[in-house]
């Protein structure tokens, strides 16, 4: 997704800007001891894996998964022990900081992650019986909090859905992609 979706940015900005990925990541099960699994709270950390400009050629898949393993190895290994430390709460604010100070800047297509896989939202029953089908409520267009957006959740046939929020004509680009619509079926019914 995060390659197509850059693929598709440079057809409508002209260029190839540097991107950087942001995955919120469960610090539950990461953590030494592992924190309880129905603990109350977002207890996330951000995985962020930066492409810092890629010149004229072709984005690699193979070059951003990459990122994301070193950047997921970094965030276990350096960033976790960090806010397990007496000093979790600073560590957690700094970063915040300069995450939204790297985010906000110009030129940087910022795109985020989230999954919501695994998670059992495919079997809450509040009374009406389990869901037909789960998804995101409430964006209604693009805002600069939603922009790049992506959140994969469980599909009812087995597989993910990927939930993308992204610009007009950013999207209009992604649907006509024949490389990404290999892997991809566009708007399921939600009921197969």
């Amino acid at each position: 997704i995060w390659k197509h979706a850059m693929a598709a940015a440079k057809v409508v900005q002209g260029v190839q800007e540097p991107s950087v990925l942001v995955h919120a990541a469960d610090m539950r099960r990461r953590m030494s001891p592992p924190l309880p699994e129905f603990s109350a709270g977002n207890i996330i950390s951000m995985i962020i894996a930066e492409d810092d400009g890629i010149d004229e050629c072709e984005v690699k898949f193979g070059r951003l998964v990459e990122l994301l393993r070193v950047a997921k190895e970094e965030n276990k290994d350096e960033f976790v022990p960090k806010i397990q430390s007496s000093k979790g709460y600073d560590v957690m604010m700094k970063f915040l900081e300069e995450w939204a100070e790297k985010c906000s800047r110009k030129g940087l297509n910022t795109y985020q992650f989230t999954c919501w896989c695994k998670m059992g939202l495919n079997e809450v029953d509040f009374g009406w019986g389990k869901p037909v089908w789960t998804s995101l409520v409430g964006v209604t267009e693009v805002e600069s909090m939603y922009k790049n957006f992506v959140v994969l959740l469980d599909g009812s046939d087995g597989g993910i859905e990927a939930w993308l929020i992204l610009e007009q004509q950013e999207m209009a680009i992604l649907e006509s992609d024949q490389d990404f619509l290999a892997y991809a079926s566009l708007n399921p019914g939600i009921i197969s």
